[in-house]
């Protein structure tokens, strides 16, 4: 997966609620912009879950600023835009299981910790629920914390 040319600080799979932050914003958006931008000068190397596509469509839907249309070319972008889209892998999926059930967190949002993990990336949320269930870990740091 990741090159590992760089340390494991370059290489980072993004939650939802970081991505999100590039088209609305709010809270911590100047630094979700941020990695952003290192990613298009080739600084980051960025994975995202194929899971992450519907919980973005979601988001933006659900958020009521935007037509179909924008939701749709804002979803089309994110694709884009040459993150690592990665597709569900069960071996992570069984270890999300596990990580959901040892920290009462949902597995979809274990999903991505999990995954992190598996390949050597720093996982980076905004979600400060999730974050304080996860924060021991290693490989996971919250976006705040980026400034």
């Amino acid at each position: 997966m990741p090159s590992r040319s760089g340390n494991r600080g370059s290489v980072l799979l993004l939650d939802t609620s970081v991505v999100v932050k590039w088209y609305i914003e709010e809270e911590n958006s100047v630094e979700a912009l941020t990695i952003r931008d290192s990613f298009l000068d080739d600084r980051l190397e960025i994975f995202f879950p194929d899971l992450g596509l519907y919980e973005l469509a979601n988001a933006l839907r659900y958020s009521g600023l935007f037509s179909e249309e924008e939701i749709q070319l804002y979803l089309q972008s994110a694709i884009d835009i040459g993150m690592q889209i990665v597709p569900i892998d069960p071996s992570v999926l069984k270890a999300a299981i596990s990580l959901s059930l040892a920290r009462n967190l949902a597995v979809y949002d274990s999903y991505f910790a999990a995954l992190a993990d598996s390949i050597g990336a720093i996982y980076i949320t905004a979600d400060e629920k999730a974050l304080k269930k996860l924060s021991d870990l290693m490989h996971v740091e919250g976006l705040a914390r980026r400034k």
